[in-house]
């Protein structure tokens, strides 16, 4: 199977029949992501980050714990506070303990086996 080619500077069609129908596929098949390995050890260092930061900020969540129910007018603002505890403490977390997730499983797959057999 081939593709139709437009050459804009003639203004002519042609039929291309040098590549397979595969390459020209607009929807390749999709990849099935990450293994459930690689999941369960980000989320598990996302938790180590997110319990790090909450123990190193703890005087600023035990202040603002108080401001975070009932909500307190005007609304904006305490959208806006919640906003900020909300990125602070889940989304950094989640960005840090994913990096160092990532690089923490590369390097236990690439050699496992050379880790264990050199310390013996």
């Amino acid at each position: 199977m081939g593709r139709v080619v437009l050459n804009t500077a003639v203004g002519e069609f042609r039929y291309d029949r040098s590549l397979p129908a595969d390459v020209t596929d607009p929807f390749p098949p999709p990849s099935p992501g990450p293994s459930r390995e690689r999941l369960a050890v980000r989320l598990g260092c996302t938790a180590v980050a997110a319990g790090v930061s909450v123990v190193v900020f703890r005087d600023v969540v035990t202040e603002a714990l108080p401001l975070l129910w009932p909500p307190t007018d005007p609304v904006s603002r305490w959208v806006g506070l919640v906003t900020v505890l909300a990125v602070s403490f889940l989304v950094l977390p989640g960005v840090v303990g994913t990096l160092v997730a990532d690089r923490l499983y590369d390097a236990v797959q690439d050699s496992p086996d050379e880790a264990v057999e050199g310390r013996d």
